[in-house]
Parts: C-alpha cells; sequence; structure tokens
C-alpha cells in the first residue's frame, strides 16, 4: 500500500490525526509519499540501501523515461524516527513508515513559495507541477505493484543518541554509547548543547562548533575537540576519568574514542580511528562508532572544520538522557572517588607482591626495590662506560612478558629471548628506575628489581614500533615492572 495523502498539515485532518486513527493500516504502508516540494520539479528521490536495493528495478523506468526533466533514484542514510513529528510524512516516519527524501531543483526558494503568508501565486512553474504530479503517481504506481512491502528492516537508524558533526568535508554521523558509557557521553553531548560549564566558551555556548581537525594520522586517527576561541586552549579547563567498556574495541575503523594526556585526564578532545587500534583497548576510553559517514571520516585533513554538531535522540530512554553541569559533575565525582579506591587497592596488591618476590630487597633513595643474584666483579661503572647487557622484564600484578631487544634496550614482546643490547652510562635512557640499576651494576652482575610505575613508563606507558602482522607491543600505563638484569660487560 502506497499512502496518497493530501490535507492541512495540523487541526483535525492534519496527518497527525489520520496517524492516530489508523494505526492499523501503518504496518501496510509501504511508502509515504509527501508532495510538498514547493513550485521547482522534483528531480530525485533519496531512500536508504536497504529500500534502493529492492525499489531500484521498478524506478528505472522512471529514470528512463524522456521528460523535461530528469528523475533520478538514489541513496540516503538511514530514516531517524526523532524530531516533532507532528506534521507532514513525520507523523508517518516516527511511526515506523519509510518517507523518501524527494529532492527539488529550480529557481524558487522554498520559504517564500510555499507555507507561508508569502505564498505568491505567480510564482508558480506549471510545467513543473505537471512534471511532478506525474513523477508522484508513477512512483506510487511502480511501489504498489512490488511483489512485497518496500523492507523496513535497516532502513531505520536505530534507538539511541547520535552526533552529527557538519564538516567542510560532509556529514558524519555518530553513535553515542550512553548506556555503557555515560559520563563520557554526558560531556560530549553537555558540552555540545552548551549544558557544562567549562573555562573556554560562554555558558551555554555550542563547544565544538568551529573547531578544527587539529590532527590526522593516516592510517591511525583524525583528531578534534578543541574549541574555537582564537587562541591555543586544548580544553575545556577540567578532566575526567577513563570510563572503559570492554566490549568496544579499537579493532576496526570508525570508533570514537576520547584524546588525553594519560590515563584520567580527558576533556573535549575526541578521535575516530582510521583503522584497526586494538592495541589502545584498556587505555582510552572508547564512547561510540560512526554510524553513517566514513567516507567523509576517510576525507578529512589537517585543517578541515567542523561547522557544527547538532545531537539527536531516538526513541524514549534516549530522550530521557538529558545532561546538566550538575548531573556531570556528580558523575565525575564518583568516577574520582573509584579511581582513588582502585589506586588504593593496586598499591595494598603491590605492596604484597613485592613481599613475596622480594623478601629481602634493598630500596634505593628514588624508590626501586632489588636483590643481588649474582655478585659482579671490578668496579661500577662511570659515565660514558658501554655495558653488554640482557633482560627480562614482567608487569608485577599480571603476567604480562617482555625482553631486552638490541634496539637500545628498548623491550618488546616480539620474541622470546632477550637480545644484548650496548647500554652507555649518561646516555642511553630507557626508564629512570632502569637506568639507575645499571649503572649501578658491575660486570657479571645479576639483580632482580622491582620499579615502581613512577620510575618505569609512568602514566603514558610504552609502545613500541609497530610490526607487520602483529599487535603492536604496549606497557600501559600505571604498570610497575619486576626485571632480571644481567651485565654481560664493562667498557
Amino acid at each position: 500500500m502506497v499512502q496518497l495523502y493530501a490535507a492541512e498539515e495540523r487541526g483535525l485532518i492534519g496527518s497527525r490525526a489520520w496517524v492516530a486513527k489508523n494505526k492499523d493500516k501503518l504496518s501496510k504502508i509501504s511508502l509515504m509519499l509527501n508532495n510538498d516540494s514547493g513550485t521547482n520539479p522534483v528531480v530525485g528521490m533519496g531512500v536508504p540501501k536497504v529500500i534502493l536495493d529492492y525499489i531500484k528495478p521498478a524506478i528505472e523506468p522512471i529514470e528512463n523515461l524522456q521528460l523535461k526533466y530528469k528523475f533520478a533514484l538514489q541513496e540516503t542514510g538511514l530514516i531517524r524516527r526523532a524530531g516533532r513529528g507532528g506534521t507532514d510524512s513525520h507523523s508517518f516516519t516516527m511511526e515506523g513508515v519509510p518517507a523518501p527524501w524527494l529532492r527539488t531543483l529550480g529557481p524558487h526558494q522554498y520559504g517564500i513559495t510555499w507555507h507561508t503568508l508569502l505564498d505568491t501565486y505567480d510564482q508558480t512553474i506549471p510545467d513543473a507541477q505537471e512534471y511532478s504530479a506525474l513523477i508522484y503517481a508513477l512512483l506510487a504506481y511502480q511501489v504498489a505493484n512490488l511483489d512485497n512491502l518496500v523492507p523496513r528492516e535497516g532502513a531505520f537508524l536505530p534507538d539511541g543518541i547520535y552526533a552529527d558533526l557538519n564538516t567542510t568535508k560532509g556529514r558524519i554521523t555518530l553513535a553515542l554509547d550512553y548506556e555503557n558509557v555515560p559520563m563520557t557521553v554526558a560531556n560530549f553531548v553537555g558540552l555540545t548543547e552548551g549544558k557544562i560549564k567549562n573555562n573556554a566558551l560562554k555558558d551555554g555556548t555550542p563547544y565544538y562548533n568551529g573547531s578544527i581537525w587539529h590532527r590526522v594520522v593516516p592510517g591511525h586517527v583524525i583528531q578534534a575537540g578543541m574549541p574555537n576561541t582564537g587562541k591555543e586552549t586544548e580544553g575545556p579547563g577540567y578532566e575526567f576519568p577513563n570510563e572503559i567498556y570492554s566490549k568496544l574495541s579499537h579493532n576496526k575503523a570508525g570508533m570514537l574514542g576520547m584524546a588525553n594526556s594519560g590515563p584520567h585526564t580527558n576533556g573535549s578532545q575526541f578521535y575516530i580511528t582510521l583503522g584497526d587500534r586494538s592495541y589502545l583497548d584498556g587505555n582510552y576510553t572508547l564512547f561510540g562508532w560512526v554510524a553513517e559517514g566514513m567516507d567523509v571520516v576517510n576525507k578529512i585533513v589537517q585543517g578541515d572544520t567542523i561547522k557544527s554538531v547538532a545531537i539527536t535522540r531516538i526513541g524514549e530512554k534516549a530522550n530521557q538522557f538529558n545532561v546538566t553541569d550538575e548531573s556531570f559533575r556528580k558523575m565525575v565525582d564518583e568516577a574520582k572517588a573509584k579511581v582513588k579506591s582502585e589506586e588504593a587497592k593496586r598499591a595494598k596488591n603491590e605492596e604484597a607482591a613485592i613481599r613475596k618476590i622480594l623478601p629481602k630487597a634493598k630500596t634505593t633513595k628514588s624508590g626501586v626495590k632489588y636483590e643481588v643474584i649474582k655478585e659482579g666483579a671490578g668496579d661500577k661503572p662511570k659515565t660514558g662506560s658501554v655495558l653488554k647487557v640482557i633482560y627480562k622484564g614482567n608487569a608485577l600484578l599480571k603476567d604480562f612478558p617482555f625482553v631486552s631487544t638490541q634496539e637500545d634496550g628498548k623491550p618488546t614482546n616480539y620474541i622470546d629471548q632477550p637480545e644484548t643490547f650496548n647500554y652507555t652510562v649518561g646516555t642511553t635512557k630507557i626508564n629512570s628506575g632502569l637506568d639507575e640499576m645499571l649503572s649501578d651494576m658491575k660486570s657479571a652482575e645479576k639483580r632482580k628489581v622491582i620499579i615502581p610505575f613512577a620510575l618505569a613508563y609512568g602514566n603514558n606507558g610504552f609502545y613500541a614500533k609497530m610490526v607487520e602482522g602483529k599487535k603492536r607491543f604496549i606497557i600501559p600505563p600505571f604498570t610497575s615492572l619486576v626485571y632480571e638484569i644481567e651485565v654481560l660487560e664493562v667498557k
């Protein structure tokens, strides 16, 4: 069934009233064709891919007609059950009836020739009206004679919260996982809608409008989120903790995450992945993905602009997700309290692990703990001395083995056996704890060492070079390390 409907927009015989009285008929309607195009001719119909693939054979004869105005079927984004839903086709869309986008082309502005007190019939284009009427009739006839109803599954954007980024390269639609990552989504939505107070912009100002894609790394990410203040303002003036949801992964292009300078330093900057970056899992907060517009993402270059961002809520639950400055601050306070509790628990577990692994440990002034397994010979190295070294390492609180490489002693898990490397005291730098130990070890000496995370790779962690065909090796932030170090020779 194709519903051909003509009436005033509102009131007793408006489309909302018709839909309310005819719920039983809605499941039998293939398309709602809305002749509301003004004086210009209708030259195209846009539908989601699932509908386009089904109706294209029926529409091709219309496209091939030799008429004054050329008509074409084209693919558009998914249909949205969102908005006011009180007039025209929107009343049908809100109930799940597909309503195509009908494109017009011509000299007249819609606003002054349709639906206003300024309507002037002298601007009517008679042959355009005749042509459009024919097109509507042919569309209705062809669709009505299809073997089955036009498919609806896969034609509508699912219920949820979405952010439309209107960029200089086109629109990117982001799905925001507000159910599993509520604090981070609240931050993004609140900044977008001007609901969260910040130090960068005046209260009520849409935060992301006019911001640029300031970092683009091909194959890695595109990054934006610095406010358009006319000066180097990197964030909103506050930070909030990571919010890791394990079922979201960086394992493909199009994942949306928070950029930061280390764990729990999230602000306003965000990124979209351009490939598999699963090594970032657990260290950066993912809070959504690209729902539509990945082709636009791939066109973005550094300096492109986000002209505006709009939030769309679809469905009852999504519409209940409203952000205020107070509600967001409460989430952040609760998250910070949880982080503090987890840090205290980790410190307690580390103390227990140290007592078990190094019961007779000596402790340096900096906090490195060690036991000498084998005494060395000769003098301790001096600045400029060159040591031949190997080591094996692991995380203190979990099984995370790695070994030394010949590349300045950088760690890896790509090989099983440690490689010998040259270490020049005072010049070579691995991490401050390991550097301290090596500068104190004699030739042929072996030590077992525990280095607290602050003296290892700190709150940024370690990221090895990418190796083709392998998952990138990293040592996560806040990881205390256990080493077995052997100095083979001192020159």
